[in-house]
């Protein structure tokens, strides 16, 4: 399965890559918003996980639409908590517009790999 994973946090990126990669998943990774939809925009890919607090550009933007133009691709809208940011607000919101998933930080790769399954 080809990943778009989309944080702004250098550990983050690293930990989903190897996690993704020892699973058997290609990873592509991405910074920043702007980065994460030229890509979709370009690239074939079966899932999307993206933390919804990200720079520039709301991660839950990004889940809208996705959910609108490529229904069939995995959403899966990660969050720990930010300053004035409560995560679970943003992840409510994101499951309403449309993620697969929402997942709590941190979370285990199992559970990761979990929300990356269909239905």
């Amino acid at each position: 399965m080809k990943v778009l994973v989309v944080d702004n946090h250098e550990d983050t990126l690293t930990r989903l890559d190897q996690a993704l990669r020892r699973a058997g998943h290609q990873a592509v990774l991405a910074r920043h918003c702007e980065s994460a939809e030229s890509l979709l925009a370009e690239g074939r890919f079966e899932a999307l996980v993206i933390n919804i607090v990200v720079p520039e550009l709301s991660g839950v933007e990004i889940v809208r639409s996705m959910r609108r133009e490529r229904r069939s691709l995995r959403i899966v809208a990660m969050s720990g908590e930010e300053i004035g940011y409560p995560a679970i607000m943003g992840l409510k919101a994101a499951q309403a517009l449309g993620a697969d998933a929402v997942l709590y930080q941190p979370f285990s790769d199992e559970t990761l790999m979990e929300a990356l399954q269909p239905i």
